[in-house]
């Protein structure tokens, strides 16, 4: 296949290379996963306490929890507005064009560069979950099929979120900044993927449009 050409996998493998070279980025990405995880068990915590119930949304309070965790590991190694600003900088400061002289196609060349990463993240956030479950006893699907169908969602969900990135940072042949912009897709991301809450709190006609998003 040509999107797997020897120069795309040595870009991957320059990614992977990258990434051991700037071990306190790989690391420092996960220093707020602890913070996070607290906001989010001290607050819903008095939601549930205040209103009495025990379920929303379908979910009993450990369930609400376990789902903050995956939710969160998860998000950590999907692309984000890092894709956006370097596509920016190569239009704007016009690198772009020295690249175009190169043998490489360039949003090929952007994903091959940085999705060795979003993987690694990937495998070392799911290892992580797997290991908090195993300790805390929480439950974790052992179907292979399960497993074998999270592999290929969370590939096509990388791909899905670099080409989102990728297409706002192209926005930048036409307009002067996409600050307020990406700012504002980033939000509506982060609310409408379930990312913020669980999508199960919403109504039931918003669920359904969401499940074909």
């Amino acid at each position: 296949m040509k999107v797997l050409e020897a120069k795309y996998l040595a870009l991957f493998r320059l990614g992977i290379r990258r990434m051991t070279e700037y071990k306190v980025n790989f690391f420092g990405r996960f220093a707020r996963l602890p913070v996070e995880l607290l906001m989010f068990y001290f607050v819903w915590k008095i939601i549930f306490e205040a209103s009495g119930a025990t379920e929303l949304g379908g979910m009993a309070f450990p369930i609400f929890i376990v789902y903050a965790m995956m939710t969160r590991f998860l998000f950590i190694s999907m692309p984000n507005q890092r894709i956006t600003w370097e596509v920016e900088d190569a239009i704007s400061s016009g690198s772009l064009s020295y690249t175009l002289t190169k043998p490489f196609g360039f949003m090929r060349y952007m994903f091959f560069n940085y999705s060795s990463e979003f993987f690694i993240y990937g495998i070392a956030t799911t290892a992580l979950f797997v290991i908090f479950s195993a300790i805390t006893g929480w439950y974790i699907l052992s179907s292979p099929l399960y497993w074998a169908l999270f592999l290929v969602s969370y590939i096509l969900s990388i791909m899905l979120n670099f080409f989102m990135y990728f297409s706002i940072g192209m926005i930048t042949f036409w307009t002067e900044g996409i600050w307020g912009l990406i700012r504002t897709v980033s939000i509506l991301r982060t609310f409408l993927s379930g990312e913020m809450l669980p999508l199960t709190l919403f109504p039931l006609g918003f669920q359904a449009a969401l499940s074909y998003l």
